[in-house]
Protein backbone atom coordinates (compact mmCIF):
# COMPACT_ATOMS: atom_id res chain seq x y z
CA UNK A 1 0.00 0.00 0.00
CA UNK A 2 1.42 3.28 -0.50
CA UNK A 3 0.51 6.70 -1.60
CA UNK A 4 -1.16 10.10 -0.03
CA UNK A 5 -3.65 10.57 2.61
CA UNK A 6 -6.78 12.06 1.61
CA UNK A 7 -8.18 12.77 5.27
CA UNK A 8 -7.48 11.89 8.53
CA UNK A 9 -9.73 12.08 11.73
CA UNK A 10 -8.90 11.71 15.20
CA UNK A 11 -12.13 9.49 16.29
CA UNK A 12 -13.43 7.50 19.29
CA UNK A 13 -14.35 3.88 17.74
CA UNK A 14 -16.45 1.79 20.21
CA UNK A 15 -14.49 3.77 23.32
CA UNK A 16 -11.00 3.33 21.02
CA UNK A 17 -8.63 6.67 19.81
CA UNK A 18 -7.66 6.26 16.78
CA UNK A 19 -6.79 8.03 13.50
CA UNK A 20 -8.77 6.98 10.38
CA UNK A 21 -6.63 8.12 7.74
CA UNK A 22 -7.84 7.54 3.96
CA UNK A 23 -5.30 6.57 1.65
CA UNK A 24 -6.01 5.97 -2.04
CA UNK A 25 -9.49 3.59 -1.66
CA UNK A 26 -7.85 1.94 1.46
CA UNK A 27 -8.98 3.54 5.47
CA UNK A 28 -6.21 2.66 7.96
CA UNK A 29 -6.96 2.64 11.48
CA UNK A 30 -4.09 4.25 13.50
CA UNK A 31 -3.71 3.94 17.13
CA UNK A 32 -3.36 7.14 18.43
CA UNK A 33 -1.50 7.00 21.34
CA UNK A 34 1.70 5.03 19.62
CA UNK A 35 0.94 5.84 15.92
CA UNK A 36 0.83 1.53 14.91
CA UNK A 37 -1.37 0.62 12.08
CA UNK A 38 -3.89 -1.28 13.82
CA UNK A 39 -6.31 -2.69 10.16
CA UNK A 40 -7.32 -1.97 7.21
CA UNK A 41 -9.76 -2.22 4.67
CA UNK A 42 -11.45 -1.12 1.77
CA UNK A 43 -12.96 2.32 2.06
CA UNK A 44 -15.90 1.71 0.65
CA UNK A 45 -16.73 -1.83 2.11
CA UNK A 46 -16.20 -1.34 5.82
CA UNK A 47 -16.53 -4.82 7.23
CA UNK A 48 -18.77 -4.95 10.86
CA UNK A 49 -18.84 -8.61 10.83
CA UNK A 50 -15.25 -8.47 12.42
CA UNK A 51 -15.35 -5.59 14.59
CA UNK A 52 -15.18 -7.67 18.07
CA UNK A 53 -12.01 -9.46 16.63
CA UNK A 54 -10.02 -5.79 15.42
CA UNK A 55 -7.32 -5.04 17.92
CA UNK A 56 -7.67 -2.18 20.54
CA UNK A 57 -6.03 1.01 20.68
CA UNK A 58 -3.29 1.62 22.93
CA UNK A 59 -5.79 4.85 24.29
CA UNK A 60 -9.71 4.09 25.91
CA UNK A 61 -12.16 6.56 26.06
CA UNK A 62 -15.26 6.45 27.79
CA UNK A 63 -18.18 6.73 24.97
CA UNK A 64 -20.56 10.20 24.67
CA UNK A 65 -24.14 9.92 24.52
CA UNK A 66 -24.02 12.45 21.99
CA UNK A 67 -21.64 11.52 18.84
CA UNK A 68 -17.86 11.47 18.48
CA UNK A 69 -16.42 14.65 19.98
Amino acid sequence: MGGKAKSVKLENEDGNLIYAVEIGQQEVTVDAGNGKVLYAENANQQDEKNEATRPKSSIQVKETSDGDR
